[in-house]
């Protein structure tokens, strides 16, 4: 028995060797470095992760993707700070800063103004370092504090509309014509790609 689920295991993954390599082929090239630069940091080898980020953010696919950019320019400042790259982190950071800015990320423009912070106090202004370093934290609980707001606030929508949902699609068969000409409805209307009717399509299916 043992050795029979020893077998199935090598079989599982000798078969799914192919498919992994397959997918991390298939991988950008600025996925592939920020994805080895996670792991080299995740080890604390951070000058190979630095030199992965920087090839990433120099890829000229990340140009339309301000969410990657900024990722990338954290990471950026986050070694250039480790490695004590002052030129480079001030650089870096002031980017970081001025596109959350313009994209409104106010929890990378805190995050940003923390590593400033925390540079002004390393070169001797300690005092406006460590207010600019509260101020950012400040900054960074109000935006936490959105997000769980509005993440609860559509939760509470969502869920109950679900459950209506689920409860209308599983009444009685009195029902079920009336349910066919609802989605017959979507079907002559061509709103096959509403979101509504992905979510009533599943639900007609089973009665």
């Amino acid at each position: 028995m043992i050795g029979k689920r020893i077998y199935i295991g090598l079989m599982v993954l000798l078969l799914g060797m192919p498919a992994l390599a397959s997918s991390q082929q298939s991988q950008p090239g600025w996925k592939k470095n920020m994805i080895e630069g996670d792991r080299y940091g995740h080890d604390r080898m951070f000058r190979h992760a630095l030199s992965c980020y920087e090839k990433a953010y120099a890829d000229p696919a990340i140009k339309d993707s301000a969410d990657i950019q900024l990722r990338l320019l954290k990471n950026l400042t986050d070694c250039y700070d480790i490695s004590g790259n002052g030129k480079l982190l001030v650089q870096a950071n002031i980017k970081l800063r001025d596109l959350a800015k313009a994209k409104g990320q106010d929890a990378y423009v805190a995050m940003s103004d923390f590593m400033k912070g925390k540079h002004m106090h390393y070169q001797g202004s300690k005092d406006a370092g460590y207010a600019l370093c509260l101020k950012s934290l400040e900054l960074l609980k109000k935006t936490i504090v959105h997000r769980r707001k509005r993440n609860w606030l559509f939760s509470m929508v969502l869920w109950p509309v679900c459950i209506l949902v689920m409860v209308f699609m599983q009444m009685p068969c009195k029902c079920r014509n009336w349910r066919k000409r609802l989605l017959s409805r979507f079907n002559r209307q061509n709103r096959t790609d509403s979101s509504l009717f992905t979510v009533l399509m599943p639900f007609a299916r089973i009665c």
